[in-house]
């Protein structure tokens, strides 16, 4: 739901509907959770059992419950893009490019991918074009659907110059890549670090607690999804790599989505006008006729 649509709900809402609400809130419970830290499995049992005391309502089953679903573009269509205007000052591109099938082998690609594109990307866009002052690219896994994301806010260029820069420097990525932006021996440097990241324990309670819990409710209780990670990224070859950069930025991967978003701002950009014809040329033209008079003030020589 958007910040438009909370508002206009807000403003339907009553004090008595609200007193409403409040009372039949927990009519219905769901209870999740994960006890982690200095407990004991008794004294975790006695906590769910004072829970489910406290909340001794009528059950909600899981099956009616809001669930999250996650986008996947077609590869057959596209690319697409959607486009608004805002009226803050400032305009934006998000290009998101998705990649499917899911793999450890290519969340690997795509996490040593994203990690070595962030500085060409940033460095091109904002320091040598100065597109905008925000200027970023990165990578998400959002349950085994995996986004490489582009973004650039900017006040001086148009959203749909922005959307083509993107491309550009995609495809001029993809080509000087194994050349230039991406040697074998840089793929070596960023895979190090990516495992030694991957390798390094939790550093606090608080840490451990957050991922343990992300594991158990996001990657449905698969606890050794950060070892399939690790082993992964171990095993991936450059060659691999350069397989599945190919695959997810190259032009034949249609899973594309851009969000272009125009602000209130003076158009700057040279907004081209389609001309149908050489005709159509003519008739909103006019002409004129040379008139080139010669200087008679100076005698030829002699």
């Amino acid at each position: 739901m958007s910040e438009k649509e909370k508002a206009a709900a807000i403003r339907k809402i009553s004090l008595k509907k609200f007193q409403s609400f409040v009372e039949s809130l927990y009519n219905k419970t769901y209870i999740e959770a994960m006890f982690y830290g200095n407990t004991s499995k008794k004294d975790a049992s006695n906590l769910i059992s004072e829970i489910k005391t406290t909340f001794n309502k009528e059950t909600y089953p899981e099956k009616e419950q809001y669930t999250k679903e996650i986008i996947s573009l077609p590869d057959d269509k596209g690319p697409f893009y959607v486009e608004s205007k805002i009226k803050m000052q400032g305009n934006a591109a998000i290009l998101a490019l998705e990649f499917e099938p899911f793999d450890f082998k290519a969340r690997a690609a795509q996490s040593i991918l994203m990690q070595g594109i962030s500085g060409p990307f940033f460095s091109e866009l904002r320091t040598k074009q100065q597109t905008g002052y925000i200027v970023f690219s990165t990578d998400q896994d959002i349950d085994r659907h995996l986004f490489n994301l582009f973004a650039v806010q900017s006040v001086t260029h148009d959203p749909r110059d922005l959307l083509s820069r993107f491309e550009l420097f995609i495809e001029n990525f993809l080509q000087e890549m194994q050349r230039e932006e991406f040697t074998e021996e840089r793929f070596n440097k960023i895979k190090e670090a990516t495992v030694k990241e991957l390798e390094t324990p939790a550093k606090s309670v608080e840490v451990m607690g957050s991922l343990l819990e992300m594991l158990a409710f996001e990657f449905h209780g698969d606890f050794m999804w950060m070892d399939k990670r690790l082993s992964t990224t171990k095993a991936l070859t450059y060659e691999e790599f350069i397989d599945y950069a190919k695959k997810m930025l190259g032009k034949k991967n249609k899973r594309r989505l851009a969000i272009l978003v125009r602000g209130a701002l003076e158009d700057k950009s040279l907004n081209y006008t389609r001309a149908t014809s050489a005709s159509e040329v003519r008739n909103f033209s006019t002409y004129s006729a040379s008139d080139t008079e010669v200087d008679t003030s100076i005698s030829p020589a002699e």
